[in-house]
């Protein structure tokens, strides 16, 4: 999953994010959908967004200053 995630982006599996829910049902999820995974084929995966009633942050010009 490493290699078909993006930079800064926690992405896991839809059995992930089903056991996350039912566990730990405070965070937000948006769905990516079918991505090639090696040596399992297509499989949905999720991005895991940021825990519910927490702000959002656009962080992206950040490295400007560090």
């Amino acid at each position: 999953m490493e290699s078909t995630g993006l930079s800064e982006k926690i992405q896991m599996s839809q059995q992930a994010c089903e056991q996350l829910i039912l566990n730990y049902p405070v965070f937000r999820y948006t769905t990516r959908g079918e991505v090639e995974i090696k040596g399992k084929g297509k499989c949905t995966t999720v991005w895991l967004d940021s825990k519910i009633n927490e702000q959002v942050v656009d962080n992206s010009n950040l490295r400007k200053y560090i």
